[in-house]
C-alpha cells in the first residue's frame, strides 16, 4: 500500500509540473504574440506614413511641374510682348479673370406719366454715381419705352463698390422703387462678392447669379467717357439633368471668345438653379455680330441642352438698328441706352471737372487782361483831358491801381483780387445754366433715340427659332 501512495504522488508532481510548463508556455507564446502584433503595428505605421510621404513628395513634385511650366509660358509671353513692344505691334491686352459685380435693376412703371417722371430723375442718378465711388465701372439707363421699362446697367470693381453705391443714391433709390409698379434686380458676380451683398441688401430681394470662374474681362477696354457699349443679357432655360453637361461647355465659349473679337469688354456665364445668365458686352455692334460668328459652333453643339432663351440687348440706339436684321431670330427686347451715360464716371467726372476749371480760370485770365487793358486807356484820358475835373481822374487812377493789383496777382499765379463775390455768383448763375442745358440736352437726345428706335418686340422665344 505504501508503494501504490508514493506511485500516486509522483504521479500528481508530474502532473503539476507539466501544468507550469504548459502555462509559461502560453505566457511566452502571448508575450510573443503580443511582440508580433506590436511589430506589425510598428511596420503598418511606417508603411502609412511612407504612403504619405510619398504623396506629398508626388503633389510636391507636380506643383514644381506646374510651377516651371507657368514660369516658362510667362517667360515666353514676356518675350513676345517685348517684341511686339519693341516694333509697335501691340494692340491689345490679355484678359484677366471677369471677376466684377454687375447689378441690373429693372423698373416697370405702371402708366406714361409715371415713366416720365422716372425718366427725370436719371440725371440726378448720374450726377450721384459720377460724385461717387471709383470702383464703378459702368453705369448707364436703358429704357423701353413700349413697355414703360428702365433698366440701370452697373458694373463694380467688387461688393464694396455695389454697397457704396447704394449707400450714395440710397434717398433717390428709395423714391425711384416707390414709383415703380415693381422692382426686378438681378445680381451678377463670383459668389463670394455675391455672399457679402446677401445681408444688406435683402430688402431689394434680388436674384443672384453665380458667376463661372472661368469668365473674361478686357479692363483696359473700360476707358472713361461716354458710355457707347452694347450688352447682351440671355436667359437660358436649361433641360432638367443637362446643367453639369452645359457647364462643361463654358471653357469652349470662353476660349472662342478669348481668341476673337477685340471689341469684347466682358464675357461670362453665370448660373442660378436650372438658369444661366450670359453676362457680355461689346464695344460695337460689328463687335457683337463678330463673336455671334465666333462662337456659332460652340452655339449649336449646346443647343440641345436648352429649353428657351429670354434676351434684352442694350446700346445706343444707331447700334441696335444694325443688329435688328441679323439678330431678330431670337426675338429680343430692345432697350437703346440713355443720354448722360458713362463708363467710369467717377474718372470721368475729374477729368471733366479738370477742364472746367481750367476753363474758369482761363475765362478769368481773360477778364483781368480786359481790365487792366481799360485801365490803360483811362490814364491816357487823363492825360489828354480837361482840368477841372479831378473827380474822374480819381475814380480812373483808382480802377487803374485795382487792375494793376489783379495784374500782379495774375503774374503771381494768385486768386484775383477783383470782386470775388460777383465772380462767384457769376461761376454759380453759369454752372446752374450748364446743368439745366445739359438735362435738357439729355432729354432730346433721348426722344431721338426712342424715334429711331421704333417698335420693340418682347417674350420668351424658343431657342430653336
Amino acid at each position: 500500500m505504501l508503494w501504490l501512495h508514493v506511485c500516486v504522488l509522483l504521479q500528481q508532481k508530474r502532473e503539476e509540473k507539466r501544468t507550469e510548463q504548459k502555462k509559461a508556455d502560453a505566457e511566452e507564446a502571448k508575450k510573443k504574440a503580443a511582440e508580433e502584433a506590436a511589430a506589425a503595428r510598428e511596420a503598418a505605421k511606417k508603411a502609412k506614413e511612407a504612403a504619405v510621404a510619398k504623396k506629398r513628395a508626388d503633389k510636391a513634385e507636380a506643383a514644381a511641374k506646374k510651377a516651371s511650366e507657368a514660369k516658362k509660358r510667362l517667360s515666353e509671353t514676356e518675350a513676345k510682348m517685348d517684341a511686339k513692344k519693341k516694333i509697335g505691334e501691340i494692340t491689345v491686352n490679355e484678359p484677366e479673370p471677369g471677376t466684377h459685380v454687375s447689378i441690373f435693376p429693372l423698373f416697370k412703371l405702371s402708366c406714361e406719366e409715371k415713366y416720365q417722371e422716372f425718366l427725370k430723375m436719371v440725371p440726378r442718378f448720374h450726377q450721384l454715381t459720377a460724385s461717387g465711388t471709383k470702383k464703378c465701372l459702368y453705369y448707364g439707363f436703358r429704357t423701353d419705352a413700349e413697355k414703360l421699362t428702365v433698366m440701370c446697367c452697373e458694373g463694380y470693381v467688387d461688393a464694396a463698390g455695389v454697397l457704396e453705391h447704394v449707400g450714395e443714391v440710397g434717398a433717390d433709390l428709395k423714391i425711384a422703387v416707390e414709383l415703380a409698379e415693381s422692382l426686378e434686380l438681378n445680381v451678377v458676380g463670383p459668389k463670394d462678392e455675391l455672399e457679402k451683398l446677401k445681408e444688406p441688401m435683402a430688402a431689394l430681394k434680388p436674384v443672384y447669379w453665380e458667376l463661372d470662374a472661368g469668365a473674361l474681362l478686357w479692363n483696359d477696354r473700360i476707358v472713361a467717357g461716354k458710355d457707347t457699349h452694347l450688352e447682351i443679357l440671355p436667359i437660358f432655360t436649361v433641360k432638367e439633368g443637362k446643367m453639369e453637361e452645359l457647364k462643361k461647355a463654358f471653357p469652349a465659349f470662353y476660349s472662342a471668345t478669348a481668341k476673337g473679337t477685340d471689341a469684347t469688354i466682358f464675357y461670362g456665364m453665370a448660373t442660378n438653379g436650372n438658369k444661366v445668365y450670359c453676362r457680355e458686352a461689346y464695344a460695337s455692334a460689328a463687335g457683337v455680330l463678330a463673336h455671334v460668328a465666333e462662337t456659332k459652333k460652340v452655339l449649336d453643339a449646346a443647343r440641345d441642352l436648352v429649353e428657351n432663351i429670354q434676351v434684352r440687348i442694350t446700346g445706343p440706339a444707331t447700334e441696335l438698328e444694325k443688329l435688328k436684321d441679323p439678330l431678330k431670330v431670337l426675338n429680343p427686347i430692345w432697350m437703346p441706352t440713355f443720354a448722360g451715360a458713362q463708363m467710369r464716371p467717377a474718372a470721368e467726372a475729374k477729368a471733366a471737372g479738370a477742364k472746367e476749371i481750367e476753363a474758369k480760370e482761363e475765362k478769368s485770365g481773360d477778364v483781368a487782361d480786359k481790365t487792366v487793358k481799360d485801365a490803360q486807356e483811362a490814364k491816357d484820358e487823363e492825360k489828354a483831358g480837361a482840368e477841372g475835373n479831378d473827380d474822374k481822374l480819381k475814380t480812373k487812377d483808382t480802377a487803374a491801381t485795382s487792375a494793376t493789383a489783379v495784374k500782379v496777382d495774375e503774374e503771381k499765379g494768385a486768386e484775383p483780387t477783383a470782386d470775388k463775390t460777383v465772380v462767384k455768383d457769376a461761376a454759380e448763375t453759369q454752372d446752374k445754366k450748364t446743368e439745366e442745358k445739359q438735362v435738357q440736352e439729355e432729354h432730346e437726345e433721348q426722344e431721338e433715340h426712342e424715334e429711331e428706335l421704333g417698335d420693340a418686340t418682347t417674350a420668351e422665344a424658343p431657342l430653336s427659332a
